[in-house]
C-alpha cells in the first residue's frame, strides 16, 4: 500500500472513501481524536483508508 500511496489517483480515492460504511465508525473515532487547529502537540491521527476492510473486514487469523 505504501507505494500505492504514492498514485495520486490512488490516494484521491482512498481519501473519498473515508466515509464509506465499512469505515465510517473508526474515522468518526479518528476526527474525535484530532485536535482542532492550532495543535497543542498531541499529534496527527491518520484516517484508515478503506482498502483496510473497516468493519466487517477480513479475520486476522485469515491470514496466518
Amino acid at each position: 500500500m505504501v507505494n500505492q500511496m504514492r498514485d495520486v489517483a490512488f490516494k484521491a480515492e482512498q481519501f473519498a472513501g473515508v466515509h464509506l460504511p465499512h469505515v465510517t465508525a473508526v474515522n468518526q473515532l479518528v476526527e474525535s481524536l484530532r485536535e482542532p487547529e492550532p495543535s497543542t502537540g498531541r499529534g496527527w491521527v491518520p484516517y484508515v483508508a478503506p482498502l483496510h476492510g473497516g468493519l466487517g473486514g477480513q479475520d486476522p487469523e485469515h491470514f496466518a
